[in-house]
């Protein structure tokens, strides 16, 4: 009976969700080709089926954006780093004053 429950628990996540390990791959592959990486062995029709079929003109844009975001989400970690703001760093030795 346990079994049944746990198959029956399983089955719900996977129509909730879908497979985690199957749609982490995805990503993983999508988000290599869309940084100009090549899988060994792929065609370009797998390529396209991972951007989920979008235009060249799409992929492109989609390309753009991320690395626009990417120089903008560095821009700022570099200018939060330049401001103080944060605590002295913790003391690892103990002065007697």
């Amino acid at each position: 009976v346990r079994a049944g429950v746990l198959q029956g628990m399983k089955d719900s996540v996977s129509r909730a969700f879908g497979n985690p390990g199957e749609a982490f791959a995805s990503g993983a592959r999508a988000a290599f080709t869309a940084t100009g990486g090549k899988i060994a062995g792929s065609s370009t029709s797998s390529a396209t089926a991972a951007t989920g079929g979008a235009p060249d003109w799409a992929q492109r844009l989609r390309r753009e954006q991320g690395v626009r975001d990417a120089g903008l989400t560095a821009t700022h970690v570099i200018a939060s780093g330049d401001r103080g703001g944060s605590a002295d760093a913790p003391r690892l030795r103990e002065d007697h004053e």
